[in-house]
């Protein structure tokens, strides 16, 4: 009997980090398909957002992307992060396999007189393989029951109706 109720608390002891750390991936999943939905719309089989330049005189990108996908990647947590009350951190990556952008406004035009290499205004560039790098990566957490997202892509990125799309 003492053998049973041992064997119990190792399997208790040993099992419920794992089953904290399932939840915990469970819930950043859920946190980083509601990023998607709120930064990104989908409209046929490709993804778009809208990124407003700061101090660009309403200047703007539309962003299109190829496989647009995202994962989560949870970090470690510390004792002191524990102590200082984080039930998990870790990163939200949005990624994808080719890209095009829709820059407008007169910053772009600005630009293309000083650099006649940057993309053209009110075009659509030529697609690009999107590689090893991400579309965008999130720091996140949640501490003390709130979930805390880097608040830098909340002020830049927006998802935008389809019918807004350029052609």
């Amino acid at each position: 009997m003492l053998k049973l109720f041992v064997l119990a608390t190792v399997i208790l002891v040993l099992g419920s980090p794992r089953v904290w750390a399932d939840e915990a991936t469970q819930e950043m999943d859920a946190e980083a398909q509601k990023l998607r939905a709120q930064y990104f719309t989908t409209c046929g089989e490709d993804a778009f957002t809208k990124e407003t330049m700061r101090g660009g005189q309403g200047a703007y990108m539309i962003h299109q992307y190829k496989e647009l996908t995202v994962t989560t990647e949870s970090t470690p947590l510390s004792q002191t992060d524990r102590l200082n009350g984080l039930a998990w951190k870790g990163v939200i990556r949005f990624t994808a396999t080719a890209e095009r952008v829709f820059p407008h406004g007169k910053a772009f035009k600005d630009v293309r007189d000083i650099l006649p290499s940057a993309d053209a205004p009110d075009v659509w560039s030529p697609w690009k393989e999107m590689s090893i790098f991400a579309v965008q990566v999130v720091p996140a957490e949640k501490r003390q029951g709130q979930v805390l997202l880097d608040q830098h892509l909340a002020k830049q990125l927006a998802a935008t109706p389809c019918a807004a799309i350029p052609r």
